[in-house]
């Protein structure tokens, strides 16, 4: 709600006694109107009595902070509830306590790293059925990928171990294995995500297999995975 965020730093942002500062809280009371499910407007109080509550220079950081909360916390409340309540069941105990002085290192455990480094990857990557770190298609391979930007990337890795997120200490931790798929033919690409191995045919040129990878990652939803 950019909008809303740009209101209430001009509010708290006049200088108290202003001129500026009287017209913006010209008739505000600690009200709030919020368009809900079918696109109906509901108004709420922030507070008891907030209708006939006006906002002025002494109180408006609490109604910026009564605002807040009531659109982070309030109207959220139940959905919040149940999720919370979800989370705990599966989640919860004890070892969720070590969490809490860094909350940053629960969300790097539950996500993954946000860093993708391929170097990393290819650096631990393993080959299989006839394939060696020295052949051309695998320099191809690695070539092509260093150059994709961050969303095909992202699209590599679902395709190829079933997550577009890289593991706690990195994409070095992955252990990808690409495995010789035959000779040159006109087949994309295939995976076993369940094992991280991908499945490249020995493709004649760079620029075929470019174009067989790309199109096997944006056209894998739903099929071409095993």
């Amino acid at each position: 709600m950019p909008a809303n965020g740009r209101s209430l730093r001009m509010i708290l942002g006049a200088a108290p006694g202003s001129a500026e500062e009287s017209a913006i809280l010209d008739g505000m009371c600690f009200e709030v109107s919020y368009t809900g499910a079918f696109d109906k407007v509901h108004t709420a109080e922030l507070g008891k009595g907030g209708s006939a509550r006006a906002v002025t220079a002494a109180n408006k950081f609490e109604f910026a902070r009564r605002y807040v909360d009531f659109f982070l916390v309030d109207v959220v409340k139940r959905q919040y509830d149940a999720f919370h309540r979800g989370f705990h069941r599966v989640c919860g105990g004890h070892g969720l306590s070590l969490f809490e002085p860094h909350p940053e290192e629960l969300e790097l455990l539950v996500c993954g790293s946000k860093e993708l480094d391929f170097y990393a990857l290819e650096r631990t990557a393993h080959y299989d059925d006839g394939f060696d770190k020295d052949d051309r298609v695998i320099k191809d391979f690695w070539s092509v990928l260093h150059e994709l930007d961050e969303a095909d990337k992202r699209q590599f890795l679902k395709f190829s171990t079933g997550s577009d997120r890289a593991p706690i200490n990195g994409l070095g931790d992955l252990r990808l294995t690409v495995s010789k798929n035959g000779g040159d033919s006109d087949r994309l690409p295939t995976s076993h995500t369940c094992f991280n191995q991908l499945l490249l045919p020995e493709y004649a040129t760079r620029e075929k297999l470019k174009e067989r990878l790309l199109k096997a990652i944006a056209y894998a939803e739903g099929f071409g995975n095993i």
